[in-house]
């Protein structure tokens, strides 16, 4: 079985591969059976006897490859494609994406007709108020609709900020009686700080423009804000990918807001923010960039770096490399 987990909204797909291994790991009595791969540091040969091993003293073995179209070079997506076949059915084979790769490609498309996929995609509406209603439930908190709706406001949809301002806003009612656990507007409006965005803006644009003093007082302005790091190293590479898309625009002749806007599907005044960094960077670069936090996002959620000390760490690096 090949199971593909991918799209933007990489804090319910990564609970969802953290529940699986876990359930797979209380299942057989361990992790003897159990392969994580990291695309970017993965040779073919490998990957290739991961996959086509038989388990030991079990029914199944699960293989995790994280990142493969993101992350993994071109011969290890062509030995992918190869051994899709010829996996044998003692092997469950989960195709992990910690966002939304390129739907252009051969191997999506491959994975997204062939295997078992789900997208995760943003939640809006309904389904986010649902989601936040059952997040709630499980440390039993309750939240009224206007507590709830202002909440959204304040941070949109990003699964990783709510989650944060969520755990935030139920460990201060965790001493009250539960009958009492109730999110109200007031808590919402002591506790949690509209969404960075605007600040984020400034720190990108101080980034890559190489003002090492503004970039460190917009840092230190988010952080004494209580910003939470991994938080803000998931909108750096957001704001990074981004300037990427307008790049990419830019060096196909496209110069025009409206014409960049229909080229990259981003709102004008995403562009409008983005535009004269982009400008002021190559392809090359942005690329380097998102690199870095790419690995950097990955290092801090496998627990291999504490988020407060890689943020810092990165910035400090780029001024180093200039």
């Amino acid at each position: 079985m090949i199971i593909f987990f991918y799209g933007e909204d990489g804090y319910r797909s990564f609970q969802k591969l953290h529940e699986l291994k876990t359930r797979y790991i209380d299942a057989s009595l361990g992790d003897t059976n159990l392969s994580h791969h990291l695309a970017a540091e993965l040779e073919p040969d490998v990957l290739a006897n991961s996959l086509l091993a038989f388990p030991f003293l079990a029914k199944t073995r699960l293989v995790i490859i994280e990142n493969l179209l993101s992350k993994g070079a071109k011969p290890l997506q062509e030995k992918f494609l190869d051994l899709m076949p010829k996996i044998p059915e003692s092997t469950v084979a989960l195709v992990y994406e910690s966002g939304l790769p390129d739907r252009r490609t051969q191997i999506f498309k491959t994975l997204v007709k062939q295997a078992k996929s789900q997208e995760f995609a943003p939640l809006a509406g309904l389904l986010l108020e649902r989601w936040i209603e059952e997040f709630l439930t499980l440390r039993t908190v309750k939240i009224g609709p206007v507590a709830r709706q202002e909440l959204i406001i304040r941070l949109g949809g990003n699964s990783w900020r709510l989650a944060t301002e969520l755990e935030k806003l139920a460990t201060y009612l965790a001493d009250e009686p539960v009958e009492e656990r109730e999110i109200t507007p007031d808590h919402v409006e002591l506790l949690v700080r509209s969404a960075p965005m605007i600040n984020v803006f400034q720190l990108t644009d101080a980034l890559v423009s190489g003002n090492q003093a503004s970039t460190f007082k917009q840092l230190s302005l988010l952080l004494e804000q209580g910003e939470n790091s991994q938080y803000l190293i998931a909108l750096l590479a957001s704001s990074i990918r981004t300037l990427a898309l307008i790049r990419d625009a830019l060096d196909r002749g496209l110069t025009s807001s409206t014409a960049i806007a229909a080229h990259t599907n981003l709102k004008p005044f995403v562009i409008s923010k983005h535009l004269a960094s982009a400008k002021k960077l190559t392809s090359k670069t942005v690329a380097q960039f998102f690199q870095a936090l790419s690995n950097l996002d990955l290092k801090v959620k496998r627990g291999m770096m504490d988020a407060d000390t890689g943020l810092e760490l990165f910035v400090v690096q780029r001024f180093c490399q200039a």
